[in-house]
Parts: C-alpha cells; structure tokens; sequence
C-alpha cells in the first residue's frame, strides 16, 4: 500500500497543523474564492497528503521553491515508489512554505532528504564580515525550510572561500537553529593533530546535542599546506593516519596509549594522568554510536570511496563530477560495503548537483549562467581554474583522455549547472538517470 493511500494519523495532522500556512491569506495571494476536496480536511491535509491529489500513473515527486536572490532557487526530481504531485490551476504554494510542505511529504514518503552544500565562494572585492553573516543567514534559512543538514567548507589561505575553520563557523549557528545537522563540510584533517579535532569535535557536538555530522578530507589547497609547512608532505596518508587516530580516541578509554604502526601521531596520557580529579580524560562525542562521518568524493572511479564504504563512512559525490562519474562512485563503495560484509544503502550517499530555478526561463538562464555577472558563472570560473592549475580537471571531462583545450567554461556550465523553470528542470533531471533512484539530493545554492 502506498504511503498516501493511508488515513493521517494524529501526530501527521498535528505536525501539518504547525505550518505557519494562514488559509485566508493563501486564498487572497493566488486569487481563490472558494477551495474543495475532503471536507474531513484542512487545506494543507487536502492539496499534500491526501491520494487524491495524487496521479496513480506517474513516478516521480516535483518540488520547488524562490527564497530570494541570495539562495536563489531550487528544483528537485527524484523517484518516487508510488505518486506525482497533480497541481490544480492555483493550488501550489510558493516560497518557504511551499518547500518546508515537500520536506515533510518527502519525510513521510521516504524518498529523499534535502541538503545544503556550500563552499561559500564570493567576489575578492566583497567585504568579509558581511559576506560571512550572509552565509550564516542561507544556513538559517535552510534550517526553517526544513533541510535535513549543511555543510560548510574551510580554507586557510583562499581570499574568495573565506571561512577558515568551519567547525567554528557551524558553532555560531548551534542556537540559531532547530533541527538542521550541522556538518563539516570538511574537517582538513591533515591541518591539526587528531587529538585537537577530536576533543573539539567532541564539544561541538555536545554543544549541538547530537545534530553534527563529521564531514573530513585531507585538505587539498597547496597554499593552505605551505602556510602550514607541509606542502612537502603526503597529506592523504595524514589524513589517513589522523583519522584511525581520532575514532580511536573516541572509542578508548583513559590513558588511551595509542601508538599504531608506522602512524606519526602517537597519544597517550598514561605518565600525567590522576583519575581522581578527572585529569587525562579526552572529551567524547554526545553521539552513542558517534557521529555519522562522511567524505566528499571528487575523482571519478575513485578508490577512497571503497575505503568508505568498509569503515562506515558515507560519501558526498561533488558538484564538480559530471553524472556520467556518479556510477563509479556508487560502484565502489557497494564493493566497500560488500568487502565488510554489508549491503550499501542508498540512504548512506549524497550527490550534490547546482541547481537554480526561476519563474520564467530567461531569468533562469541569465543567472544560472549567460549574464557576465552569474554567480553559477564565477564559482564555475574560479574551480576550474584550479582543478587546471591542480591537475585535477580531469572531474570535468567527458571521458578522461579528452583534450584539455574542450574544457571551456561555457560547456562546464552547460554540464554542470542545472537551470530553467521548474518544469524544464524536472523535465532535465528526467533523463538523468543515475540521479532518480537516489534517496539524498544535496543542493549547492549560491
């Protein structure tokens, strides 16, 4: 039986009932004089939850949402077991409302969550204190619209992305926030010591109760690693190292003498310990199975994903990855799964794509990424001209012997920036078929 087929139950009708939706003021805004449908039901009830509303012929849930031109807009197509929204002329809501209703249909139905990514990029000229409150502010909002998490990136040395430390920059956001997970997005693990991450990732998510996810790479700027003196060291093996040792000051009890093979950082507090006032003890998580860490994944077919998949991480496949990659990923990290002896679950992945959506198409297009002042433009601008000087551009490619001189800007904003009017993003996302079983869908927004 179809979810929707099913009678509301209480705890589904009070939740509905806390939506801030005022009947009246709906009816004036889109010009209804009179509303119908099950009289044993209020407007929200009738128009989102119950089966008549909803086409028993179709696959798929549309959504769609204008929150200004900060966040700009967003359209999301995922499959569906069961049902498609059937607008009636007038019917659909629009703005927050509109998506923090999809959140709770889309909770209810268990076909996906919303996320948000973002690696706050902006103009050099722009100041830093403003645009850091502005990135605050998106996550607020985020969090009333009913997005299930963000994450946040860091650099140390890269004017445009100027939020250094985003364990610190996601505290700030702790009290303002209700329910959305607050992630790392990520943790440059190979930039401190695993015992310092650990023991502030531990209070973060006291501090959070709970609502914090681990989200933790290598850190792959090279000005952040000559800032820091290690431009000549291995940093995938710190982070490997600094990652075994951080689960495991999670996991140990006091003095914790830890000291693995051929692993640089060694941690105990055996000699200066005194167990009586509670000295040598390192702070663990809020979390009982400790919190849910996930690894952004960039190359395509990459062999990290595996890794993953046998300690329970979950990956985030880029926006920087065409689709045609997100296969591999998925790939390995079922045979990352099947070598612990486990069966990955689609729930566990994240694909981020670059979506926006407008009103009408040439406002689409003209923000999206025609109008010499795009946002989608300048971002696109900026990572491929350090995937090139990286030697990492290969995310943007075709097939990955295609010659360097096709990957012109226009076509990686054609490959990877998602825009049009709701209908024509669906319509897009339709044949995008990697995409429609997914149960996660994390949007960057600029």
């Amino acid at each position: 039986m179809c979810s929707s087929d099913l009678p509301l139950t209480d705890e589904e009708r009070q939740a509905w009932a806390t939506l801030p939706f005022n009947e009246k003021q709906y009816r004036k805004d889109f010009g209804i004089p009179k509303l119908h449908g099950e009289s044993d039901y209020t407007t929200l009830e009738r128009t989102w939850a119950r089966k008549r509303r909803w086409q028993q012929s179709r696959t798929s849930l549309e959504a769609g949402f204008v929150s200004g031109l900060k966040l700009s807009s967003l359209a999301a197509k995922v499959q569906c077991p069961c049902n498609s929204v059937d607008y009636h002329a007038g019917d659909r809501p629009h703005g927050p409302l509109y998506l923090r209703i999809l959140a709770t249909f889309a909770h209810r139905m268990n076909v996906m969550r919303l996320g948000y990514f973002t690696m706050p990029l902006h103009p050099l000229e722009r100041d830093t204190t403003q645009t850091l409150q502005e990135d605050r502010e998106a996550i607020i909002l985020a969090d009333q619209l009913g997005f299930y998490d963000a994450f946040v990136g860091e650099h140390l040395t890269d004017k445009a992305e100027n939020v250094t430390n985003s364990l610190l920059f996601q505290a700030t956001l702790i009290n303002e926030t209700k329910q959305i997970m607050l992630g790392t997005g990520t943790s440059n693990l190979s930039h401190s010591h695993p015992t310092l991450i650990a023991s502030q990732c531990a209070m973060f998510d006291h501090l959070a109760k709970g609502r914090f996810i681990f989200g933790i790479s290598p850190g792959a700027l090279s000005s952040d690693a000559e800032a820091l003196g290690i431009l000549d060291q291995d940093r995938n093996k710190m982070f490997a190292e600094a990652i075994d040792v951080i689960l495991a000051i999670w996991e140990r009890d006091p003095p914790y003498d830890i000291e693995f093979p051929n692993n640089r950082f060694k941690v105990t507090t055996r000699e200066t310990q005194v167990p009586a006032i509670g000295r040598g003890v390192l702070m663990k998580p809020y979390q009982n199975r400790l919190p849910e860490i996930v690894g952004t994944v960039v190359a395509p077919h990459s062999k990290g994903v595996i890794a993953m998949g046998q300690r329970n991480f979950h990956p985030m496949s880029a926006n920087l990855l065409l689709s045609q990659w997100l296969p591999s990923h998925w790939a390995n990290y079922a045979q990352g799964k099947q070598l612990a002896g486990q069966t990955a679950q689609v729930s566990d992945w994240r694909v981020a794509r670059t979506v926006f959506v407008a009103d009408d198409e040439a406002t689409a297009q003209a923000y999206g990424k025609a109008d010499a002042n795009s946002p989608y433009r300048y971002y696109y601008r900026q990572m491929l001209t350090k995937m090139k000087m990286s030697k990492r551009h290969v995310i943007f490619k075709r097939h990955e012997d295609e010659d360097d001189s096709l990957l012109t800007l226009e076509r990686v904003l054609d490959d990877l920036v998602l825009c049009g009017t709701v209908d024509q993003v669906v319509r897009s996302e339709e044949h995008t078929s990697e995409l429609q079983s997914l149960a996660y869908l994390v949007c960057r927004l600029l």
